[in-house]
């Protein structure tokens, strides 16, 4: 497992409704001492549980500047998206260094469920999912340490589910990249 290297300004919620923040600051007090998304009760409780050693590609947006390793923790610790991580084409054709994979969001649509691939997204789609998913942390901490415990109960079994189906994802990446040094 690695450290996170790259600690991620505050900032990257920007965009997050007025009314989510607030509700979030009366449960877990203010946002505005942090300087990092690292600082959060939600990182720092449960984001951190979605900890890998896999590098993301991201296609033509690999210099924007972006932190695949929150990316990845944010999709993974979503109750309301799915998502499949593959080893990238390149990385099979040279099976070397740290594991790089594809991370795939499937989202709901007219046809039903779309897939698409981060390293195929425009930048502006990228930057787009921090603060959307960074709301649904915030959001579902606030739930959590405002209702039953019935429900505590339920966003427990939730969040469990989520990093067991993650550690699965990485997992089975790590099976299959282990084929791919057998056969080099």
């Amino acid at each position: 497992m690695r450290s996170n290297k790259f600690q991620t300004p505050i900032e990257i919620l920007n965009g997050v409704k007025a009314e989510t923040i607030a509700e979030y600051e009366k449960c877990y007090g203010s946002l505005r001492e942090l300087r990092y998304i690292e600082e959060t009760d939600f990182y720092k409780d449960y984001l951190s549980k979605f900890d890998s050693d896999i590098e993301l590609d991201l296609g033509e947006n690999a210099d924007k500047g972006f932190n695949s390793d929150l990316l990845l923790r944010l999709v993974a610790a979503s109750f309301s998206s799915q998502y499949t991580l593959e080893l990238t084409e390149d990385w099979k054709e040279n099976p070397t260094g740290q594991i790089k994979a594809r991370l795939s969001i499937f989202a709901e649509c007219e046809e039903g469920k779309a897939k698409k691939s981060v390293d195929e997204m425009w930048r502006i789609q990228i930057s787009r999912f921090y603060p959307i998913y960074g709301e649904e942390q915030m959001n579902v901490f606030s739930l959590y340490h405002n209702d039953t415990e019935e429900i505590k109960a339920e966003i427990e079994e939730m969040w469990n589910s989520c990093v067991a189906q993650f550690e699965a994802a990485v997992q089975r990446l790590h099976d299959e990249a282990e084929l791919y040094l057998c056969w080099r």
